[in-house]
C-alpha cells in the first residue's frame, strides 16, 4: 500500500505538483493526427495536466499548440480559423503563428501595431510534433525539452498503425495499473512467477505460468515512463498493442490506444479488433468501478502486485529526484522507447532475460531498425 501522501503525489499532475512537474518533462499525446486532418483545418481545444490549450495545423501542414485565449479580449482561439499567416481569432482577427507570436492585429491603429508592440503580444506556445499518428506536445521548461520518444509507432507508415482514444472518468494512475494487471492476468489461474528487468525507458515485466510438460507461458509487458504500457497479448509475428494515459485533471484522463505491426500493413480485421470495446489490450474497464481516485492506503497487496508496486516506486522516486534537479534517464534516451512486448512459450528452465533474447533478440525487447540486436548491449 501507499501512504496517503504518496497517493497524492502519484495521482496529482496539475501545475505545481511533483508528478505534474515530472509529466511536463515528457512529450504527451494531445490529439490523434486525424483530428487535424488537413492544412488550415479548424483548430481544436485541448486539455491536459489541468491546463487548456488550442491545437491547429497551419497552411504548411505543421502543427502548433498555443495558450487558448487571444491576447486582445480573451476570445477562445478554438473558435478561430487558420489562415496562411497563422491562427486568426474570430473576434477581431488577431493572428498568431505556431510560436505564439502575434503576427497581425488589424483592430489596432497603425501607429500601435509596431515592431515594438507586437513582440509583447506573445501567447506562449508548446513545442508540438505530428508523429506516429499522434500529435504530441511538450509542456515543460523549454530549456529541458527532450527528443520525442522513439516508440516503434513513430517509425512506421500509417498502413501499419491503428490509433484511437477514449475518455475515462478516473485518475490516470489506476488506468495504468489496470493495464499492468493485464500483464499478470489470470484471476482463475495459479499465481504467476514475476520477473522484472529495468531499462533506460522503464521496466520489462514478465509473468510466467506452467503451460505444458516442461514449458512455461510468459506474458511480457513493458512500462515506459511515465504513462505508457505495452500489452503482452501479441504472439510471435502478431500485431502489438499499447496505451498511453494522459491526465486531464485528477479525476479524468484520456487513453490513447495504438496497435501496430512492425512487418506489414494491418488487416481490416485487425483494425476492427482495435476499435472493439472489449479489446483486452485496450479496455482497463475495471478501473472505472473504483472511485475516481482510489485510496491506496487502504489496499492489501500480495506477491502478484509486485509489478504495480515497482512501477509506483519508479514514478515516485523519479518525481522526488526531479525536485532535486535530477531528471530520470528516460527523458534523454528516445531510442530506449523502441521496444516490444508479447506472449511467448519457452522451456521452463529459461529465465526472462534468456526468453527475451531468444524471442526479441534483446533482453529488453529493443527493436532498433537497421541495428544488430546485441543482447545485453
Amino acid at each position: 500500500m501507499l501512504s496517503a501522501q504518496d497517493n497524492r503525489l502519484l495521482t496529482e499532475t496539475a501545475a505545481g505538483t511533483l508528478m505534474g512537474a515530472l509529466f511536463r518533462r515528457f512529450w504527451m499525446p494531445v490529439l490523434l493526427s486525424s483530428d487535424l486532418p488537413t492544412p488550415g483545418c479548424p483548430p481544436r481545444a485541448i486539455s491536459l495536466l489541468g491546463e487548456d490549450h488550442v491545437a491547429f495545423r497551419d497552411a504548411s501542414g505543421a502543427v502548433g499548440v498555443l495558450a487558448p485565449r487571444c491576447a486582445h479580449r480573451g476570445a477562445h482561439l478554438a473558435d478561430g480559423r487558420c489562415t496562411p499567416a497563422g491562427l486568426r481569432c474570430a473576434f477581431h482577427g488577431w493572428t498568431y503563428d505556431r510560436a505564439g507570436q502575434c503576427v497581425a492585429a488589424p483592430s489596432l491603429p497603425q501607429e500601435l501595431a509596431t515592431d515594438a508592440l507586437m513582440p509583447q503580444l506573445d501567447l506562449g506556445a508548446c513545442p508540438a510534433i505530428d508523429s506516429g499518428g499522434l500529435i504530441w506536445a511538450y509542456l515543460g521548461p523549454p530549456q529541458f525539452c527532450p527528443p520525442l520518444p522513439r516508440l516503434e509507432i513513430t517509425t512506421l507508415p500509417p498502413e501499419q498503425l491503428a490509433l484511437s482514444r477514449v475518455s475515462l472518468s478516473c485518475n490516470w494512475a489506476q488506468c495504468c495499473e489496470s493495464a499492468l494487471d493485464a500483464v499478470l492476468a489470470g484471476a482463475d489461474e495459479p499465481p504467476a512467477m514475476l520477473t522484472m528487468l529495468p531499462h533506460e525507458a522503464g521496466l520489462v515485466i514478465g509473468a510466467a505460468r506452467p503451460e505444458a510438460a516442461g514449458l512455461v507461458q510468459w506474458r511480457i509487458g513493458q512500462f515506459l515512463m511515465p504513462n505508457h504500457v505495452l500489452s503482452p497479448d501479441a504472439g510471435p509475428g502478431e500485431t502489438q498493442h499499447g496505451q498511453c494515459w494522459v491526465p486531464l485533471d485528477a479525476g479524468s484522463c484520456i487513453a490513447y490506444r495504438y496497435s501496430w505491426n512492425p512487418d506489414r500493413a494491418l488487416t481490416e480485421a485487425e483494425r476492427a479488433a482495435h476499435e472493439a470495446p472489449d479489446q483486452p489490450a485496450h479496455a482497463p474497464r475495471i478501473a472505472l468501478s473504483q472511485p475516481p481516485i482510489i485510496d491506496r492506503s487502504q489496499e492489501h497487496l500480495g506477491p502478484s502486485d509486485a509489478g504495480i508496486e515497482r512501477v509506483r516506486r519508479l514514478l515516485l522516486d523519479a518525481a522526488r529526484a526531479m525536485s532535486r534537479n535530477q531528471m530520470h534517464v528516460s527523458a534523454r534516451e528516445p531510442e530506449a522507447f523502441r521496444v516490444r512486448a508479447g506472449r511467448v512459450i519457452a522451456p521452463q528452465e529459461h529465465g526472462l532475460a534468456e526468453v527475451m533474447r531468444a524471442s526479441f533478440g534483446d533482453i529488453y525487447g529493443r527493436a532498433r531498425a537497421g541495428a544488430a540486436q546485441d543482447g545485453d548491449g
